[in-house]
């Protein structure tokens, strides 16, 4: 059980890179023995453009589901270093042009008001992991 879940924390710190590479590949292995580990689930954590082409959202659901960690585009905090999101009004219009989107390639609507912690656990608990 522990295995598991460090090797999914441990994944999704790495898995931003990874997607922007248009490919995710490798094993999981025990940080003892350096044996794969079989059956490790995996976080991919993605940009709020991947879903919007239809061959990524099937890739990811081949094998997993998509949870869509829905925030209220006011809590957002602009930032200069992304340019379609660099002010409140860019982050309201991307919001509602792509609601419609996000919500038809997720599998769960996770509405985001707590704090990261207790959003995890309440996704690893729909995969019987928290």
């Amino acid at each position: 059980m522990m295995k598991k879940l460090f090797a999914f924390i441990l994944l999704s710190l790495f898995a931003t890179a990874a997607f922007a590479q248009n490919t995710v590949t490798g094993s999981v292995k025990d940080a003892v023995t350096g044996e794969p580990l079989i059956g490790v689930g995996v976080i991919v954590s993605t940009g709020g453009g991947a879903v919007l082409r239809p061959e990524n959202v099937t890739a990811l659901k081949q094998n997993g589901r998509l949870f869509w960690l829905d925030r209220d585009p006011d809590a957002l905090i602009p930032t200069d270093d992304r340019p379609l999101a660099d002010t409140a009004d860019k982050i309201r219009t991307l919001y509602r042009e792509r609601y419609p989107v996000y919500q038809s390639a997720a599998d769960e609507i996770m509405p985001v008001h707590d704090v990261p912690e207790k959003i995890a656990k309440i996704i690893l608990s729909a995969f019987d992991l928290g």
